[in-house]
């Protein structure tokens, strides 16, 4: 799966956008690839700004 992150977009509604349990966001949150992302917003919340990914930059 890969998703374009946008403006705006919360991990939780990606992830629910994609069909997935709204619950789900934290795995991925807690992802390797996503180090930048928990550095930058360190609460774990659903309504955190998406961000990161495998090819996260």
């Amino acid at each position: 799966m890969s998703h374009t992150v946008k403006k705006g977009e919360t991990l939780i509604g990606v992830v629910k956008k994609h069909g997935f349990n709204g619950k789900a966001y934290k795995k991925i949150y807690d992802a390797p690839y996503n180090a930048k992302l928990r550095k930058k917003r360190p609460d774990s919340e659903g309504s955190t700004p998406a961000c990161g990914g495998p090819d996260a930059g």
